[in-house]
């Protein structure tokens, strides 16, 4: 069956079919091919689940039931219309995920299959596309096409995909090639030196008894989650497209995870790591990142072993400096290494507070109810039950 012919009979479906999930189901296989974007379905938008997101293009989609797509009736919510619930999903993404983005502003479409109405963000709210209000494009290949292409998908609003859910087949790769190094470095000093320190923060956290889970695969695991993390933060907060192999040095040379640079089969594989990263917009995710890549990357009865997923000391600083304000209270369900009290106490002490750190300061840290207290501060541990 030739590409046109698929595209018709799927545009002939979509005429036919009354049901809100079928036609969402079958918008989201004919964007997909005529745009090229990620079409995604049941995307949490910060405000309830729209039923089509493209991060691409900026674009929500909320279908309704054949023939009861109207913006004046009925939203979701009590006291809604549907406009309402499309502005509603539209400013939670533009909010969350908009700033510095003038250029491509979120669009959000309401339709039922067959009517099309439009909206793009400027100026903190909706205003109407004029040329999609109760809009009804012709369901043929190309006449559809030249209307996502023009409204739904044009190429100057294509921007990055977001990340994939999950994370592992993205790092999966990377990681078999590392633990196939092992056999070229395992001895060599550069790697023995930075497996050692890396012992050493475990065990000084708390976070390692003398088991067995100190293994150089467990250390291989540990450096590609290290990497990977610094570099989706990177990512994340600095909206950098371009990978600079200095800068990239620079950024994940330090620590236990530095010895990744110290030869040129490991440079290279963090110079392909890092484009990889850098195809997605990471700031499109909607979900716990670093959790995910944890639990994607750490097998589950080692991370039995290891207790739940610790924040390394420079991302807890990173958000101590851009999240909290004075005479705050953090609180952290899971706080068993206390990296964000250690980068809180800082910021106390330039307050002129004094940190007193309570019995809690113990190999077991999470375990106390509270971890630290100063005067104008205060920041509150509880523990966690063993993650699976």
């Amino acid at each position: 069956m030739s590409e046109e012919r698929g595209l018709e009979d799927r545009l002939s479906d979509l005429a036919s079919v009354h049901g809100e999930a079928d036609i969402a189901g079958l918008l989201r296989e004919v964007l997909a091919e005529t745009s090229g974007g990620d079409w995604r379905q049941g995307v949490q938008t910060g405000s309830g689940p729209a039923d089509l997101v493209c991060h691409e293009y900026r674009v929500i989609i909320e279908t309704k039931t054949r023939g009861q797509a109207e913006p004046t009736w009925p939203g979701s919510q009590v006291d809604e219309t549907q406009f309402d619930q499309v502005a509603r999903y539209m400013e939670a993404l533009q909010t969350r995920l908009g700033l510095g983005n003038n250029r491509r502003p979120w669009r959000g479409f309401l339709t039922d299959g067959i009517c099309w109405w439009g909206w793009e963000w400027r100026a903190d709210r909706p205003h109407p596309i004029l040329e999609v209000q109760n809009f009804r494009p012709v369901l043929e290949p190309a006449g559809f096409r030249n209307v996502v292409a023009e409204y739904l998908a044009p190429d100057e609003r294509r921007g990055k995909p977001a990340p994939p859910d999950p994370l592992r087949p993205l790092f999966a790769p990377y990681l078999k090639e590392l633990k196939e190094m092992l056999l070229d470095v395992e001895t060599e000093p550069f790697f023995t030196t930075k497996l050692e320190l890396w012992k050493q923060t475990l065990r000084g956290s708390g976070l390692l008894g003398e088991g067995s889970v100190a293994r150089a695969h467990n250390f291989v695991e540990h450096t590609a989650l290290v990497i990977a993390a610094r570099l989706i933060v990177n990512a994340t907060d600095t909206g950098v497209t371009d990978v600079d192999e200095d800068s990239l040095v620079n950024e994940v040379g330090d620590g236990f995870s530095a010895w990744l640079v110290d030869f040129p089969a490991g440079r290279a594989l963090l110079n392909r790591l890092a484009h990889s990263v850098a195809r997605y917009d990471w700031s499109a995710a909607g979900r716990d990142l670093l959790k995910g890549l944890y639990h994607d990357l750490i097998d589950r009865e080692d991370r039995k072993e290891f207790g739940e997923y610790y924040t390394p000391d420079w991302l807890a600083e990173r958000l101590v400096e851009k999240v909290l304000m004075r005479d705050t209270t953090a609180l952290d369900e899971a706080i068993r290494s206390c990296a964000q009290s250690l980068g809180l106490s800082p910021n106390s002490r330039a307050g002129g507070g004094r940190v007193r750190r309570s019995s809690c300061w113990t190999r077991h840290v999470g375990r106390g109810r509270s971890c630290s207290t100063w005067p104008r501060w205060s920041k509150v541990g509880l523990d966690k039950p063993t993650p699976c």
